[in-house]
């Protein structure tokens, strides 16, 4: 498969489409997490039926499998020559029955046994894969593609994978679960419940269990309506969390403010009596000074944006299985 630049190469529907013609599914994974676009016509994929069957290919389980062994392949290719050593003598040793000391000085020699202990390698990590009880491990970047594209088959197999990590919210401390932050973004009611009873406890502690900005930043990868709603319930937090270690501390709200204002800077909303340029050339006291006194209109803008973003969602939510459970 031919490698191209990064710099100018972009993925588009078309460009996906010929490469899953040419291509393994695990092998267009592997180049679409390379070279990922910046913009990807959601919709247009929402209602193609050939890349609709391609794409949910990617999670399958075989498919991951597949794409986790040949990361682990050039994991153990990219090892210079005497982390190769241990692997390399115990195959020759242990698989071969032979002696390591008269092979060594023969570089063209150990270089086809040092590949043939990779493949063994890989041979018996994709065994354990294939045998383990544990959920399968797909990439965020294709769980928040197929959030974006929301295919209701998608949608199943993502809630199903999450029940199978038994319901995991964070992942770690601030961090929240790629599983389930898919589910939030196709705006699955019972994971909105759950993530509402943590934005309850933020509300009613001011934040005391927020130990980072990492809580407020993953509202950026939810980015849709319902995350500009929970923001905006945010606002009155405001607990100081350190952002780097020897730097001041900043209020939580200065980061759900400045969240709100790129959302709707990025929809092409605007703010009344606000100017964004304001904020460059402002301390950070300043600029937390000067969102607070401009909430209101923030937070006016902010239902704007929800109303347009709820309308863009309509095609998708339709669909959506637990749609038509409510019913």
């Amino acid at each position: 498969m031919q490698v191209a630049r990064a710099q100018t190469f972009v993925i588009n529907n078309d460009s996906l489409r010929a490469n899953f013609k040419k291509n393994e599914p695990h092998k267009v994974l592997a180049y679409y997490l390379q070279f990922m676009a910046k913009k990807i016509d959601y919709m247009s994929l929402y209602y193609d039926m050939e890349m609709k069957n391609y794409l949910l290919k990617w999670l399958d389980r075989n498919v991951i499998i597949d794409y986790e062994i040949d990361r682990f392949k050039s994991y153990l290719y990219g090892f210079n020559e005497d982390q190769k050593y241990a692997f390399t003598k115990s195959y020759i040793i242990r698989a071969l029955k032979l002696d390591y000391d008269s092979i060594k000085m023969n570089v063209p020699s150990l270089g086809i046994y040092t590949g043939e202990a990779i493949l063994e390698l890989a041979k018996n990590k994709r065994i354990d894969m294939e045998n383990s009880t544990n959920p399968l491990m797909i990439p965020n970047d294709v769980l928040y593609l197929h959030s974006k594209i929301a295919y209701p088959e998608a949608y199943k197999k993502i809630k199903q994978l999450w029940y199978e990590n038994d319901k995991l919210i964070f992942r770690y401390n601030d961090i929240l679960d790629g599983l389930f932050i898919s589910l939030l973004m196709m705006n699955d009611q019972e994971a909105q419940s759950e993530f509402d009873k943590t934005i309850d406890k933020v509300i009613k502690t001011d934040g005391h269990m927020i130990v980072s900005t990492a809580y407020v930043e993953n509202f950026e990868i939810i980015g849709n309506a319902y995350a500009v709603k929970k923001l905006i319930e945010l606002l009155p937090v405001r607990k100081e969390v350190i952002v780097m270690s020897n730097s001041p501390t900043i209020s939580i709200d200065f980061y759900v403010y400045d969240l709100l204002v790129q959302f709707i800077d990025r929809h092409n909303v605007k703010i009344n009596s606000f100017s964004r340029n304001n904020l460059f050339n402002m301390s950070i006291n300043e600029r937390i000074i000067y969102m607070r006194n401009h909430h209101d209109d923030i937070v006016e803008a902010s239902n704007q944006l929800i109303k347009k973003l709820e309308a863009e969602e309509k095609y998708w939510m339709e669909n959506m299985p637990f749609r038509h459970h409510c019913r």
